[in-house]
């Protein structure tokens, strides 16, 4: 979690891995462990060395332990469920209610075939069509029902052909319960695939773009794939299964086609899942001439090389 800087569902609300680490004891490659960050809210003594190892995919040093920050639950928080006759019309609503100031906790992006796949499966009511899973929090149950009609007006002036919410526990844990063993279900639904799995992020102005340029991509390849993602926080996941070769060279030059588009629109390669091996290939295109400082630093702290060698830099 902290060595990738991972994030989620709720990284809407709540950030990624980085915005909630306060302090951590690291151990450096020549044995010595050192202490980075502060308990304090504040801290403008020297540099950001607390930062610099989260996200580091254990290449810069070992985390021992970590102090992180803790938020209380909302006392009010609702589902809901938002269907639309195109991809146009729900990504748009994304950038709408981005910009409301709603305290939205969650906001994810399922394109028709995934909606579709989760009703035949999971016996959910999504339907074959476009949808945004939402979770809004409130401290009280009257701004609660107030937030909801406002999501509720944006969604329908957008074109929403159906829209449900719900303020019942065991409804909302039921919906996320689906979201998130999606994949689970992608797999027992499509035994003996192979698949190709994509990470991507961008501003939310540019979330539009990159969803039109995916679908694209994919019907100009002949390629079946799923998009599905944290769209509040503009990240995006598209999932491609393939069984032959032909299928998988297919999937990787979507795979780079896609990259490449995400950082011109000013994203990244990597939104949550890092960097390892596999996007290493793009880090220059993504980074320019910073990557020479990122591989002078992993220099001086891991002279050796012994800190998950391989990763994150593109073979010289």
């Amino acid at each position: 979690m902290l060595a990738n800087n991972a994030a989620g569902s709720r990284t809407v609300k709540y950030g990624a891995t980085k915005d909630n680490v306060l302090a951590m004891e690291v151990a450096l490659a020549d044995g010595r462990l050192i202490q980075v960050g502060s308990r304090s809210i504040k801290q403008s003594a020297g540099y950001d060395l607390l930062h610099l190892f989260v996200g580091s995919e254990g290449t810069l040093g070992v985390i021992t332990q970590a102090t992180l920050r803790l938020a209380p639950l909302s006392t009010v928080m609702s589902g809901v469920v938002a269907t639309f006759e195109s991809v146009e019309t729900a990504v748009s609503a994304v950038v709408e209610l981005r910009s409301t100031g709603l305290d939205i906790a969650a906001l994810e992006f399922l394109d028709a075939e995934t909606s579709g796949l989760l009703t035949r499966e999971e016996g959910v009511n999504w339907g074959n069509f476009p949808t945004l899973l939402m979770e809004i929090h409130a401290t009280h149950a009257q701004t609660a029902e107030l937030d909801l009609a406002l999501v509720q007006e944006i969604c329908n002036d957008l074109g929403a052909i159906r829209f449900q919410a719900t303020t019942d526990t065991a409804e909302r844990k039921k919906m996320w319960h689906v979201r998130h063993h999606m994949f689970e279900t992608m797999v027992r639904f499509l035994q003996g695939y192979r698949w190709q799995l994509m990470d991507i992020a961008v501003p939310i102005s540019a979330f539009p773009p990159l969803v039109a340029h995916v679908s694209q991509t994919l019907q100009g390849l002949d390629l079946i794939g799923y998009m599905v993602g944290h769209a509040g926080d503009g990240n995006l996941h598209v999932l491609i299964p393939h069984k032959d070769e032909p299928t998988r060279q297919k999937a990787d030059e979507a795979n780079r086609a896609v990259v490449l588009k995400a950082i011109e629109l000013g994203g990244t390669s990597t939104g949550e899942h890092g960097v390892g091996i596999g996007k290493a290939k793009f880090m220059e295109r993504e980074h320019g001439t910073a990557v020479d400082v990122m591989r002078s630093l992993k220099q001086t702290l891991d002279p050796h090389g012994i800190l998950n060698p391989g990763k994150l830099f593109p073979e010289i």
